[in-house]
């Protein structure tokens, strides 16, 4: 389950989301630089010369975020050999163990930003991936500490290649490190001023202009200094963090749907696919179709109670201090597309989905033999409860009822099931909120949706 807060300019997003219906989710450009073996391959450049006409690494403005090493032989350029390379492969867990002063950072790369962890104004940097925008490092980077590895380093020349000179001419930079075939980028862009060049699964750019110096003004480089920016990236490394971060940022954008549209429902501003009514409807008439003008919407809870990653949005219907049915508000995507297909809702009986808990399992009862607890699927139609542990009625050859017990979906004792109900009923349940509109209202205000409120 994730436990999101989002940055404010998602809260307008949300706000203006709910207020006007609308359930679509942002989505952030995620094309960064590319390096490709094929399309973009960099161009074996003698000199330093414009009239190469070298490819930008940026040009490729498809969505792809990842970086595809060159076919280049290994000895055709050299890396430096230092230390600080080593760095490269640790996660965000153990960088933070071994520096207890290191921040969340951010470097800029040709069209997006690098983020980074670094210590305060420190010009050495830990490379994780880049994005245009969102989502952040430090939006989850705790969360994936330990699947996060550093993809590369930030520095200066003058630490990862130590034996240059102050200023330098830059052809004998490049001739002295055994940089032979590399691209430098003149033409107008995000990557002007930029030095690129591969070798086997790294890739190193190379900033030659300075951070004050506007990009209109910028003029080819003769000299390298020790003071300009050098980023080295495991190329491997950088493609996996890059899928970790757009995985991240598929269930992120679910969430705002849910905050979009579910916000909006619960004013009844919207409508939802009533999977009991075969039909939309709104609230409203969802309550009315009860028959019972006594039945009332009393609280609301948000759990993930099918372990898809995504809340939903779960409503009480009570008749006085009696709380008869639960309707469920659950985000539904394709299966085959991922694409949005909007807001289901499922009405569950009491006693089917009772003592709900932070994990998103629940309590169920059908009679004295059938019980136990679970989680729910979509899967099938229209509501089904993905039994964990239970016990369920049988018979034996003398046709004399009996119980059956399950743990952990294995059989198992009544000794057994008996402590695992136990151990289930410490658990803490959800937080539940009154149903009114002013605390819809500070919901939305606030932009939150939490699986464990209390916890965040």
């Amino acid at each position: 389950m994730i436990c999101i807060r989002f940055a404010t300019f998602v809260v307008s997003i949300a706000l203006l989301l709910a207020l006007t219906a609308c359930s679509k989710s942002p989505s952030p450009d995620t094309s960064l630089p590319t390096v490709s073996g094929e399309e973009q391959e960099f161009s074996p450049t003698p000199s330093v010369s414009a009239s190469a006409a070298p490819v930008s690494p940026s040009a490729d403005t498809s969505p792809s975020t990842s970086i595809e090493p060159t076919n280049k032989p290994k000895g055709v350029n050299a890396i430096p050999k230092v230390d600080s390379l080593n760095e490269i492969g640790k996660t965000v867990n153990l960088i933070k163990q071994e520096n207890t002063d290191i921040e969340y950072r951010d470097f800029t790369i040709p069209g997006a930003t690098g983020k980074c962890l670094g210590i305060p104004e420190g010009k050495f940097l830990y490379f994780f991936f880049g994005t245009h925008d969102i989502p952040y490092l430090i939006d989850f980077g705790d969360e994936y500490g330990e699947q996060l590895r550093c993809a590369g380093i930030v520095s200066t020349i003058g630490e990862m290649y130590p034996e240059t000179e102050e200023e330098m001419p830059l052809e004998k930079f490049l001739s002295d490190n055994e940089i032979f075939d590399y691209n430098y980028v003149l033409e107008d862009g995000p990557d002007m001023g930029w030095i690129f060049f591969s070798y086997g699964d790294y890739s190193v750019w190379i900033d030659t202009k300075n951070s004050d110096t506007d990009r209109y003004d910028f003029e080819k480089a003769t000299t390298m200094k020790r003071s300009y920016d050098v980023l080295i990236i495991n190329i491997k490394i950088y493609n996996d963090n890059s899928i970790i971060r757009d995985n991240y940022w598929n269930e992120y954008s679910k969430q705002i749907d849910l905050l979009g549209s579910c916000m909006s429902i619960m004013l009844n501003n919207q409508d939802f696919y009533s999977t009991d009514d075969s039909k939309r409807v709104t609230l409203d008439q969802l309550v009315t179709s009860f028959g019972d003008d006594s039945i009332k919407i009393t609280k609301y809870a948000f759990s993930d109670i099918d372990a898809d990653g995504i809340s939903e949005v779960i409503l009480v219907l009570s008749s006085g201090d009696n709380d008869l049915y639960y309707e469920v508000l659950s985000i539904q995507y394709h299966v085959a597309t991922n694409q949005y297909e909007g807001v289901y809702g499922y009405t569950i009986p009491y006693r089917a989905f009772m003592d709900l808990k932070t994990d998103g399992t629940f309590s169920f009862s059908s009679g004295s033999a059938d019980s136990g607890f679970g989680k729910a699927t979509f899967a099938e139609y229209p509501f089904a409860i993905d039994k964990i542990t239970y016990s369920k009625s049988d018979y034996d050859a003398d046709n004399n009822q009996k119980a059956l017990y399950f743990v952990n979906q294995k059989n198992a004792t009544k000794d057994e099931f008996n402590e695992a109900i136990k151990s289930q009923s410490k658990k803490a349940g959800v937080t539940w909120y009154d149903y009114t509109k002013e605390n819809i209202d500070v919901l939305i205000a606030t932009g939150i949706i939490l699986n464990n409120p209390s916890d965040c």
